[in-house]
């Protein structure tokens, strides 16, 4: 809770790797500004992804109130819920040039 960054993700940042997340709650109590991309998570180049039950609340960023996926490879998010996020493009998800995405 209150993680801070000026660009990327304050979160979790996932580069050329796999991450699995499950049963978990993401909850941001607000920053007057947000980050770039992704509060949460950001998943860039190369990256794999397994997110499932899992909570993503009140995020702010330009990008992906919660989730930021740039040039992933495969991401799978299953059975979660998003609630409160705001982003000038995808108010809980973006992505862009991502070979597999299943929500």
């Amino acid at each position: 809770t209150n993680n801070f960054a000026e660009d990327i993700s304050p979160g979790i940042i996932i580069l050329f790797a796999h991450l699995t997340v499950q049963n978990s709650q993401f909850l941001s109590q607000g920053h007057e500004s947000g980050t770039d991309a992704g509060a949460f998570i950001h998943l860039g180049s190369d990256s794999y992804a397994d997110v499932e039950d899992c909570s993503f609340d009140n995020g702010l960023a330009l990008h992906g109130g919660a989730i930021a996926i740039i040039n992933a490879k495969d991401v799978k998010i299953l059975k979660s819920t998003f609630k409160g996020n705001e982003a000038r493009e995808g108010g809980a998800i973006h992505f862009s040039t991502t070979e597999h995405l299943y929500i």
